[in-house]
């Protein structure tokens, strides 16, 4: 009989990616100084200095985690670059 584990499904909505969400704008506020940089795109960085850092992360499956990662980051990166009027104005104006 096999014992596989099982993993929990990774929601971009779920408290662990708004804790994440909150990590990436302490890096921002804090210049870099503390907090998680969304910029990170290696799995290997992602896996070292994100998941294995935080424990409530590890019930998710660490091989998926750093493509969870990098979807999150964008996305957030996408929205402060539309709220701060950077790339984002001109999609606005299309």
């Amino acid at each position: 009989m096999s014992h596989r584990k099982t993993s929990a499904r990774w929601d971009r909505r779920g408290k662990e990616a708004e804790h994440l969400i909150n990590l990436f704008n302490l890096h921002k506020s804090t210049h870099g100084q503390a907090g998680i940089s969304p910029s990170l795109t290696k799995p290997a960085q992602i896996k070292e200095q994100v998941y294995d850092r935080y424990e409530y992360l590890q019930k998710f499956d660490r091989e998926r985690f750093p493509n969870n990662f990098k979807s999150l980051a964008q996305d957030y990166n996408l929205n402060k670059d539309i709220t701060m009027g950077c790339k984002g104005e001109y999609m606005i104006r299309q």
